[in-house]
């Protein structure tokens, strides 16, 4: 019995042992995946304020509103030819909230 209770004992040991070197190149691989996205979110987003600007000369008037899906949002308004403003679609009380600084996103 001593005999498996050491076995045992060592590779759940060397598992352990190994855990934290493990995890580190585990956090590596996940954060390099996660600034590649980020990446890719951020020249798409980019992109499609580029294309906004070229369609209607200005760029997309972004506020904070939406936050779920700004990038379709925008590919959207270019394709029903009115230009992207978040501010617009507000109400008219909350443009005055947003105005006065109470109204934050």
């Amino acid at each position: 019995m001593p005999e498996i209770y050491d076995t045992v004992n060592n590779t759940v040991f060397c598992f352990i042992s190994r855990l934290p070197l493990a995890l580190l190149f585990f956090c590596y691989a996940v954060q390099c995946q996660l600034s590649d996205l980020f990446a890719w979110v951020v020249d798409t987003l980019k992109n499609a304020i580029r294309l906004h600007k070229e369609e209607f000369g200005i760029e997309p008037v972004i506020i904070g509103a939406e936050r779920d899906d700004i990038i379709g949002a925008i590919v959207e308004s270019i394709e029903d030819g009115v230009p992207y403003d978040e501010y617009k679609q507000l109400t008219p009380e909350a443009r005055e909230a947003f105005d006065k600084g109470e109204l934050v996103f």
